[in-house]
């Protein structure tokens, strides 16, 4: 659950701060990559 709530707080802050590609796309990537990655992770936790 942490891992999904993690990954759900970073997207949210993308749409809040209007990242995408506007201010610092770069940062926006890193973020959004990370957040994939938590929900990766949540994925494979809840398939096991």
């Amino acid at each position: 659950m942490d891992l999904y709530l993690e990954a759900l707080y970073r997207v949210i802050y993308i749409n809040a701060e209007n990242l995408v590609g506007f201010h610092n796309p770069s940062e926006a990537g890193r973020i959004l990559r990370d957040a994939l990655a938590m929900a990766g992770k949540a994925d494979a936790l809840l398939r096991l």
